[in-house]
């Protein structure tokens, strides 16, 4: 009998924990992000809180792998955004992946809603870690089928627990040695590596690389919302997160829409044809190309970046006495 026959059913859109990876090196700004994305989801969920008030701040919490780093933001301003006192776990050696298991089951125990683990490199290469075991076991190549069960159970923690995960990803240069035309031995740049399983960034919804300015890119992005444009993370990523996870919110149609208004809303201040607002405007799109690498065509740009080009444009024509009808 086919086990399956009684298994077909409609599709249906089921609601969803988010399952996220922030990579990038030392100072690149990971915990700081996993902070406002977190805030933001909260501020979807609870928007009758005030985002100040400890209840608020209850909801989030960081599994601190990185010597307390993450106290440092508490009770602070950073990035224009405040950073209240949130549920901090001081997580030492050993990093074994039960470890993880059991400081995510007590944050959630806790009341917590979004975890940030800080990081879980450690639970790859670090005391206790996997790399470790399978070393432990002998470092052959068939300690592999003992450890790979602990790689998948540590994916499931990041993944199955009920409870939004943020995890941010220490990354490394990878270098390859190979012989040049000449005949000589050289290095070569291979560019960055997480320092986790090659594949952890696809176990993820979604995984964005952090450069040095904090802007990120998501390298895979089953949500569809960040296209894989170069951009500054805010409370709005965590909020669209959150629409998209939990209310099964498609959101693609309606950023473009959004989009596409800011756009014709620029689109009358430059028929005016003002000097000053037309070259504010070319130092405005340089500006963003210089730092996120867009282009020059700004009707290629994000919904966030033409928003604040809009709101900059608007602020520049009434300090220059330009009537603006949008």
């Amino acid at each position: 009998m086919n086990p399956f026959l009684n298994e077909v059913k409609d599709a249906k859109r089921e609601k969803l924990k988010a399952s996220v990876a922030l990579m990038g090196a030392s100072g690149a700004g990971k915990t700081l992000t996993g902070l406002i994305i977190a805030k933001g989801m909260i501020k979807a969920k609870y928007p009758e809180l005030d985002d100040k008030s400890p209840e608020f701040w209850s909801k989030i919490g960081i599994v601190d792998v990185e010597h307390k780093r993450s106290l440092l933001y508490a009770n602070t301003v950073r990035a224009d955004e405040y950073i209240g006192e949130f549920k901090h776990i001081d997580f030492t050696a050993p990093f074994s992946t039960e470890r993880y298991r059991f400081a995510v089951e007590a944050m959630k125990s806790s009341g917590v809603e979004v975890v940030i683990i800080d990081s879980i490199s450690h639970a790859w290469e670090s005391d206790g870690g996997i790399l470790e075991v399978q070393q432990k076991l002998g470092g052959r190549y068939q300690d592999w089928r003992t450890v790979n069960p602990l790689i998948k159970d540590f994916y499931r923690t990041l993944t199955e627990m009920d409870i939004h995960i943020l995890s941010t990803i220490r990354t490394k240069q990878e270098y390859a040695t190979e012989m040049s035309e000449t005949g000589k031995m050289k290095v070569t740049k291979l560019g960055v590596k997480p320092v986790q399983k090659d594949d952890i960034e696809y176990e993820m919804q979604v995984s964005f690389m952090l450069d040095m300015n904090h802007v990120a890119t998501a390298v895979k992005d089953n949500s569809g919302l960040f296209d894989s444009v170069p951009q500054v993370l805010t409370t709005e990523a965590g909020e669209l997160l959150y629409k998209w996870l939990e209310e099964g919110a498609d959101l693609t149609a309606e950023r473009e829409k959004e989009r596409q208004g800011y756009l014709e809303k620029l689109d009358k201040i430059v028929a005016l044809d003002n000097p000053i607002l037309n070259d504010f405007l070319d130092r405005l799109i340089k500006g963003a190309n210089q730092k996120f690498g867009y282009g020059m065509d700004i009707t290629k740009f994000p919904a966030p970046m033409v928003r604040t080009i809009l709101d900059s444009m608007i602020k520049k024509a009434n300090d220059s006495n330009v009537e603006v009808e949008i």
